[in-house]
């Protein structure tokens, strides 16, 4: 067969260098383009919202105890302050002789404080019946007196300077248990001994063990019953005026009261004793009102006592 002749290329048909290159550019670009990290669309910043505060509620107010005993007042003016009323205590002494005369203080309803004489006749149904119309009972404690004249108003159960400590010990601790339970102890009479440091401290030994406080009646300015009851550590009350003794009928008694008030508003507290007799009780009854009406508290001697 004849051969087909060659048709030689013109210089038209030969390839040409640029366009490759130009090619292999965009594919390398192409290829960039899709390893580098594609841009995110720009964030839409938001406003902070301000700081919101958390209120708390105001805490109450705290309440205060009643003012039965000293309470701490709360700090601010003055004027915020709860007023604490004056407050004063009255005991009767020489409970136990008549049954009677007892009935004519109880029938008062006042909180009288009531000092039972020991080892009488009507000593344990006298502090019975106190205790059963809800008034603290006191031991009034018989004590040997400077006049040996007064020896004998001293009564059974007394205690003397001659006496050792265990047996002034054992004599109050006779003296409580013929009594039945009291609250405290004062002394009956008692000018030489309770003047003795070591009478004291016996007797305030007593007090402690039973858990008693101690009521100096003051029969001298020479009492070392303060002094004994701190070295013990026993709570101690202390008589400022005598209601009823070296006073002259209704109208002597009458200024006492006045003067136990008068000073219940002047200190904050004050401690009056009298004694189981009618017209002492008749007194009370007539004034019964004064206490309220001066603004002054009539309360036991304990509550007076435990506050100090």
């Amino acid at each position: 067969m004849p051969s087909t002749p060659r048709i030689p290329r013109g210089a038209g048909d030969r390839p040409r260098p640029g366009i490759w290159i130009l090619l292999g550019l965009i594919l390398l670009a192409f290829a960039a383009m899709r390893l580098l990290p594609r841009p995110h669309p720009p964030r839409t910043l938001r406003p902070a919202a301000p700081p919101q505060l958390r209120l708390h509620p105001a805490a109450p107010a705290r309440t205060h105890r009643p003012a039965g005993r000293h309470t701490t007042p709360a700090a601010g003016p003055a004027a915020e302050r709860p007023a604490v009323a004056p407050r004063c205590a009255i005991v009767i002494d020489d409970v136990g002789n008549n049954e009677a005369v007892l009935r004519e203080f109880l029938d008062l309803d006042l909180p009288l404080t009531f000092a039972v004489l020991p080892q009488l006749e009507f000593s344990k149904q006298a502090a019975q019946a106190a205790r059963d119309a809800g008034h603290t009972v006191l031991l009034h404690l018989p004590m040997e007196p400077h006049e040996a004249s007064k020896d004998r108003f001293m009564g059974p159960g007394a205690l003397t300077t001659a006496m050792s400590d265990a047996e002034i010990e054992a004599q109050v601790l006779d003296d409580l248990d013929s009594l039945g339970s009291v609250a405290g102890i004062n002394n009956h009479m008692g000018s030489k001994a309770s003047a003795d440091l070591r009478v004291m401290k016996a007797v305030m030994r007593v007090a402690k063990q039973r858990a008693l406080f101690f009521v100096d009646s003051v029969t001298t300015g020479k009492s070392v019953a303060g002094e004994a009851a701190r070295e013990i550590g026993v709570a101690l009350g202390r008589r400022d005026v005598f209601l009823d003794t070296d006073v002259a009928g209704e109208e002597g008694i009458r200024a006492r009261l006045t003067s136990l008030i008068a000073q219940a508003k002047a200190r904050g507290s004050a401690i009056g004793i009298g004694h189981a007799h009618p017209l002492t009780a008749q007194v009370l009854r007539a004034m019964s009102g004064e206490f309220a009406s001066q603004g002054v508290r009539l309360v036991s001697v304990a509550d007076l006592v435990a506050s100090e």
